[in-house]
């Protein structure tokens, strides 16, 4: 734990989650205001969504934070790429864009009329993008894959363990459970999450945080198409 408490990575940390949690407060907002105004009035009453706005920005930044540090202490060693830096995402620019525009494809002629259309109805967010960027991978990436990967002092198993955090932070965003979601439609989203969040996680140990994210930020992009389309 010394390195975690150590001043450096704290500060560092600080700064990712401020960042990440500014941009994540993007896509809350609309989710609260607009996306799903009815669910959170009909939950809450009239008077309760910004007190908790606020204590989920609060929640978010905690998490980030956290995050954030451990992966600035943790996420060094044989293997792994690190977090990166702005030339490297230069020198990767051209993957960022192939794999994620092929995958954002993929999101909008198979994923989303098959399997994410039935479970969204009229609550896309545009600020998808950078949930994903900001707030997946530095949870799921940067902090996860590090705490396993100093727990298990293996690549392949921290993999594995954040893939599967992965999948559990995308369901509760999507909001699957107690929604009568057929069997088949959640083994299925789960399936693919699980397959996207392990392709992703290789991504970043080969290439460090950076990088993920912009491949996440790419691939996202679909979403405020598909929010402007509805």
């Amino acid at each position: 734990m010394r390195e975690f408490f150590k001043g450096e990575n704290l500060l560092r940390g600080l700064r990712l989650a401020l960042v990440a949690t500014l941009a994540t407060t993007l896509y809350l907002r609309y989710d609260y205001l607009v996306a799903r105004r009815a669910f959170v009035a009909e939950q809450l009453g009239a008077g309760a969504p910004a007190g908790r706005f606020a204590l989920d920005v609060l929640g978010i930044f905690v998490a980030l934070f956290i995050s954030a540090t451990a992966g600035f202490a943790w996420a060094r060693g044989a293997g792994l790429a690190g977090f990166g830096t702005w030339r490297r995402v230069r020198r990767d620019l051209v993957l960022i864009v192939l794999i994620g525009g092929a995958l954002a494809a993929l999101t909008l002629t198979v994923l989303e009329p098959q399997l994410y259309k039935p479970l969204l109805a009229d609550e896309r967010n545009p600020f998808q993008p950078l949930q994903a960027a900001f707030f997946e991978e530095v949870i799921c990436r940067w902090g996860i894959l590090a705490i396993a990967f100093r727990l298990s002092r293996s690549v392949r198993a921290a993999v594995v363990m954040s893939a599967a955090f992965n999948v559990v932070v995308g369901l509760k965003f999507l909001r699957l459970f107690g929604e009568g979601v057929p069997a088949w439609q959640l083994a299925a989203v789960i399936a693919v999450k699980f397959v996207l969040a392990t392709g992703y996680a290789v991504f970043y140990v080969r290439k460090g945080l950076l990088s993920t994210m912009g491949l996440r930020f790419v691939a996202a992009l679909p979403a405020p198409i598909l929010a402007l389309w509805n």
